[in-house]
């Protein structure tokens, strides 16, 4: 099985194999505590540099959706499929949305 990358959308490939790495945790395609395919096998399926995929895990490790075990390999966290896990705003996002927000005129 090879996945294909779309090159011209200006994603960088590793943001490209987060999604497609947490698409699949949402999916069950990956259960809670399960491991990952190891960067070397990620690396052949998407025909990138081991360094890409090391990148991609780091962002999902970021996130909170996957935790790593030096020497052993990439393990899905129960944060991944919680509910809540990918409709959660981001502390930036809420500072955001309340600083957009104008005080209410005094009369």
């Amino acid at each position: 099985m090879t996945e294909s990358l779309r090159l011209n959308t200006g994603v960088p490939k590793y943001i490209q194999i987060s999604h497609w790495l947490t698409e699949m945790v949402l999916k069950g395609r990956f259960a809670v505590h399960e491991k990952l395919p190891s960067e070397s096998k990620l690396s052949d399926l998407f025909h990138v540099n081991r360094n890409t995929v090391r990148q991609a895990i780091s962002d999902l490790v970021t996130k909170g959706l996957v935790q790593k075990k030096n020497g052993v390999g990439s393990f899905v966290t129960a944060r991944a499929i919680s509910p809540t896990s990918a409709t959660r705003p981001s502390g930036r996002s809420v500072l955001r949305a309340s600083a957009s927000l104008t005080a209410p005129e005094k009369r």
